[in-house]
């Protein structure tokens, strides 16, 4: 059904509009082409497209830290251009397996927005535990707004196998 690619650089303009999309911009932060051709060609991150069963882009994530000495991977950026289909749960499961059992991680970290009820409730559901809030930590506007830090460690990782 869903499957990861690596990111070419063709895929960079469709990126940056979902990044912008008024359903995303909000709870993500923003790169430039320039950026994402960084994360694609470092070594320390990875920059994966999310591919439907019919062949067509419909998200993708980036992953930093994958040279730490801890084995604790950063989920840095997941965008579903899809919304509603449960496309979000599954890339999270699948990244799970990419992690813990391709890549012999120990820990995937993440922070999210406070105020983004939807996403946490999505991690949740995938076995990410809150370690912690970082308050008031980015400035938005006038405001500003919190983190929550979230993770799941290898030893409560549930390998996922998508269905037939």
């Amino acid at each position: 059904m869903l499957h990861f690619e690596p990111t070419n650089y063709d895929n960079l303009s469709t990126i940056i509009k979902w990044e912008n999309n008024l359903e995303n911009k909000d709870f993500i932060f923003q790169y430039s082409v320039a950026e994402h051709k960084e994360v694609i060609k470092s070594k320390d991150q990875i920059h994966l497209k999310l591919i439907d069963n019919q062949g067509v882009m419909i998200g993708f994530i980036i992953l930093g830290e994958l040279q730490n000495s801890n084995l604790s991977v950063e989920l840095k950026r997941i965008v579903i251009n899809k919304k509603g289909k449960n496309y979000g749960k599954i890339t999270l499961q699948l990244l799970q397996n990419l992690v813990f059992g391709k890549l012999k991680k120990h820990r995937l970290w993440l922070d999210v927005f406070t105020d983004n009820p939807r996403a946490l409730h999505v991690y949740q559901s995938v076995g990410f535990v809150i370690e912690g809030t970082k308050r008031e930590c980015i400035k938005s506007g006038n405001n500003f707004r919190s983190l929550i830090i979230m993770s799941i460690l290898q030893q409560d990782f549930k390998p996922f196998k998508l269905p037939s």
